[in-house]
């Protein structure tokens, strides 16, 4: 019997050994084979089984990007009683999950416990390991300068080691660090080292990841195809080993590349793909940052319903970020009141029935208070008016303490005071309510400098701790007073406090629930804050689109517009020439050009002065542009004195009748020319040539017929106009 189950053990140890083999070549694979090792190991009760299968069905989920589930089976393998080094594998996977909720302090903190266990084993490759992850967390905070030590370091450990494959993860994130340094040369550099030793050992994992970072290089190059091929070859890979929250990363990048070249389509084509893919991870971080590019797109695309939507859905995704984290912090506390009130229960033992009774109580009035608090932080987050969510506080905190004061004061950098947002005292609501951040008498300012709590049971206790005497700017003094600062990702935005006019109405339980109720209170003034800074930004991109749009409409009207007579230039001849050609080819209509020539414009000039000049050149384009109505046709300068016009589906005779309305409208307008060898006045000379397109034309030789209309024209004697009719030219008038 005992030979059978050494037999298991190490069929189960064996599945352990295989899904660490896979876990950079096809993650998928992990988890169905710890899953597998997890329920022979639970069947036999064999502890190092249980707890390392429940670490690698947390690290397979880790992969596939699903944090949640990541993170609730490694809890269950940390309180396994592993073994040391069970334990720091862990504590290590711990900090992973924790740098990809942007939790950095407590990521950093499972790190520093992982390497300190590392070192008194004398375990080098999990050190580097632990090296590399801690510079990632340098990374993502943008010191990069201390990432690279890290991974340096990390290099470092594994070249002791003599194990140069293991090189490719700290490579690879030297490569996204020059990426975003800008420095593309470095970038590349180490993106191509790390593949190189990665395909050694088969980690699919980097080899996609760096693939991700050249495709990065290369749109930023301008190496348009060479980007979507390295995109496309990761998103393949990712694909095949279901890394979710990297083909994310990836499907974003498709965007951004979309995005740059105005392709609205293809964008959202990928956001919808990245947002499917993180809705079925429940990842709040990264719908987040999809739901924000989706605004942005349906911004740029004049959309403003669906942006508003998404911009909606992004701060409902930055509250639900919020809670949870704030759920955490609350989880956090429970336990330190759960073991606090355990070590309470065994002293309690000793002491008489009486006692325990009480101390049940306390456990639950405690937990009654958590539900309370919990109760009341959903409904203060629930809303984003400020003014509600004080009130709201207002109404249930007389529940959980004695409270004849409430207040909430607001910081204001730009005037470097504690402004009372809401400050009531017996009933009576006060407005105006102000502290200097200089003022050192008060515990308010003291709360928020140190981000400390403060309690004080009476009007005798000693405070010089924090003030050296207490002032009130406001009502009568009170005899108990707690305060506690309101905090926001490490930034401290005011402070909450609670006061009394009894003696000795507070208990450390009083501050907890206040700390944990500020928790709360901080999210909901986050987020109305935040809500009302994305609505402005709104408003503002807006009047900044409709600004761009306006300046875009006159830059293109300038670019496509001759700047002496105001008509078409060339470039938009050109342009339109070819559309009106390609109209007419798919219709099969006539398409005439006629090409007007100002005659003896050059003894003009010379005589006249090149100002006088120039003013014949506008009145000719006037005079040309009164015969032409049709929103299809075209009138342009050429250059100099020379003018095209387009006539789309106008045959040989409309198009020689509108060069009869020109040639008659110059010369009845009759401008002096007194240095013309033909004419006293000014008089010009017109080439006329039509064509139906078809495949075996192109718009260059519409033009040459043109063009040798009027050469004709001109040497026929000018003040005429020459029709190009099968190579030959037949018509010649004059006027």
């Amino acid at each position: 019997m005992k030979l059978h189950s050494k037999q298991q053990y190490n069929k189960i140890d064996e599945l352990i050994e295989k899904a660490e083999e896979m876990e950079r070549k096809s993650p998928a694979k992990i988890l169905p084979l710890a899953q597998s090792a997890h329920e022979m190991a639970t069947i036999l009760h064999y502890p190092k089984g249980i707890t390392d299968s429940l670490l690698m069905i947390g690290r397979a989920y880790l992969y596939l990007g699903n944090l949640n589930e990541a993170n609730q089976y490694l809890w269950q393998a940390y309180e396994s009683n592993p073994g040391l080094k069970q334990l720091a594998k862990i504590l290590n996977a711990l900090g992973i999950v924790h740098l990809y909720l942007k939790m950095y302090d407590k990521a950093f903190t499972y790190y520093q416990k992982s390497i300190e266990l590392a070192k008194i084993m004398k375990d080098l490759t999990l050190e580097a390991r632990v090296l590399n992850n801690m510079g990632e967390i340098y990374r993502e905070n943008k010191d990069f300068f201390t990432a690279l030590k890290y991974y340096d370091s990390s290099i470092e450990k594994y070249d002791a080691l003599l194990d140069t494959t293991s090189t490719c993860v700290p490579l690879a994130n030297m490569g996204a660090v020059y990426l975003e340094l800008g420095q593309l040369d470095n970038a590349e550099f180490y993106s191509d080292k790390a593949i190189t030793v990665a395909r050694k050992t088969n980690d699919q994992m980097i080899v996609s990841v760096c693939l991700g970072y050249l495709g990065i290089v290369a749109n930023k190059r301008g190496k348009r195809e060479t980007a979507l091929k390295y995109f496309n070859e990761s998103l393949d890979i990712y694909n095949n080993t279901h890394e979710n929250i990297h083909a994310i990363e990836i499907l974003l990048e498709f965007h951004k590349l979309y995005f740059e070249e105005g392709n609205w389509e293809m964008c959202l084509n990928y956001l919808n793909d990245a947002l499917n893919i993180a809705e079925e991870l429940d990842s709040l971080s990264k719908g987040s940052i999809i739901y924000s590019e989706l605004a942005k797109v349906y911004e740029a695309m004049g959309k403003t319903k669906e942006a508003l939507h998404y911009f909606n859905k992004n701060i409902q995704t930055l509250e639900s970020i919020n809670i949870e984290e704030c759920k955490q912090r609350l989880r956090g506390i429970e336990v330190q009141i759960q073991a606090q009130m355990s070590f309470q229960e065994k002293e309690s033992f000793r002491k008489l029935n009486l006692e325990l009774e009480d101390r049940s109580k306390q456990l639950k009035d405690a937990y009654n208070t958590l539900n309370s608090i919990s109760k009341i932080g959903k409904m203060i987050i629930a809303t984003l008016s400020l003014e509600k969510v004080f009130k709201l506080i207002d109404n249930h905190i007389s529940n959980l303490m004695e409270t004849d004061l409430f207040g909430i004061g607001i910081y204001k950098p730009e005037t470097d005071f504690i402004e009372y947002k809401y400050l009531v005292e017996d009933g009576k609501l006060y407005s105006d309510v102000r502290i200097p951040l200089s003022n050192i008498n008060s515990l308010a300012v003291w709360c928020f400098n140190n981000r400390k709590g403060i309690l004080i049971n009476s009007d005798q206790e000693d405070v010089s701790c924090y003030v050296d005497t207490i002032s009130s700017s406001y009502g009568e003094v009170m005899q108990a007073l707690m305060f506690q600062p309101l905090t926001v990702e490490g930034q401290t935005i005011g402070i909450i406090s609670v006061q009394s006019k009894k003696k000795d109405v507070y208990t450390n339980q009083s501050l907890i629930t206040l700390e944990m109720l500020a928790s709360y209170i901080s999210i909901a003034i986050y987020n109305a804050q935040q809500s009302e800074k994305l609505r402005a930004e709104i408003l503002q991109r807006r009047r900044a689109q409709r600004e761009l749009n306006l300046l875009n409409q006159e830059l293109e009207n300038l670019s496509n517009q001759d700047s002496l007579t105001k008509i078409a230039n060339r470039r938009s001849f050109e342009e339109f020439f070819h559309q009106m050609w390609n109209k007419a080819m798919q219709r099969q209509k006539n398409l005439s050009l006629l090409i007007i020539d100002i005659d003896y414009f050059k003894q003009y000039n010379d005589n006249y002065g090149h100002l006088a000049g120039d003013q014949i050149i506008k009145k000719v384009a006037s005079l040309i542009s009164q015969n032409i109505k049709r929103k299809e046709d075209l009138v342009a300068r050429l250059g100099g004195d020379e003018f095209v016009v387009v006539l789309f589906d106008t045959n040989s005779q409309c198009a020689l009748k509108v060069a009869h309305e020109i040639l008659a409208t110059i010369s009845e307008r009759g401008i002096k020319h007194g240095h013309s060898s033909i004419s006293p006045n000014i008089t010009v000379s017109i080439g006329v040539a039509t064509m139906i397109p078809s495949s075996g034309t192109n718009p260059n030789h519409l033009f040459e017929n043109v063009d040798l209309a009027l050469y004709q024209s001109k040497q026929n004697g000018r003040n005429q106009i020459q029709v190009f009719e099968n190579n030959s030219f037949p018509h010649t008038f004059s006027s």
